[in-house]
């Protein structure tokens, strides 16, 4: 590729936006290290470079403490949130009675609050979440949320 009167290329191609720019983008699963080979376009000189990506595979699971299905736009849904997630595989609400209020396996979806079309109390109710990370390891976690009228 060609940015100007430079020639850059990047290999291996794994984890890169783009093999020919001068700043690609980085998505690497795995640690590893990327070669950039930067010549003019006259070939008057050939510049190398190593690059040592090490990737630190964190992930977790967030749920908001509280929320307040109230329809003012702010915090009316309940969302799995995180970082490092492939895929949801489990997302559960309970009620106090062990009821099971809500359930889904789309992250874009979540609790609005209601169960079978109406509002549920103001009260403590429990989530568990199973979630698939990026280096297909399971993590499991349950806790408490608060509805709050």
């Amino acid at each position: 590729g060609q940015e100007g009167v430079y020639l850059f290329t990047w290999l291996p191609e794994e984890g890169l936006s783009c093999l020919d720019c001068n700043y690609p983008v980085v998505q690497p699963l795995e640690d590893i290290t990327y070669q950039l080979e930067v010549k003019d376009i006259k070939d008057c000189f050939v510049s190398n470079a190593e690059y040592n990506i090490v990737v630190k595979p964190e992930t977790f699971v967030k749920l908001p403490t509280t929320f307040t299905p109230n329809e003012d736009g702010i915090n009316d849904v309940i969302f799995v949130e995180g970082w490092g997630i492939k895929e949801l595989l489990e997302f559960k609400i309970f009620n106090r009675w062990g009821q099971v209020v809500y359930e889904s396996l789309d992250r874009e979806e979540g609790w609005d609050g209601t169960f079978n079309g109406k509002p549920q109390n103001s009260d403590v109710y429990v989530y568990q979440v199973k979630v698939l990370t990026w280096r297909d390891e399971e993590i499991y976690q349950e806790g408490y949320i608060n509805l709050l009228h």
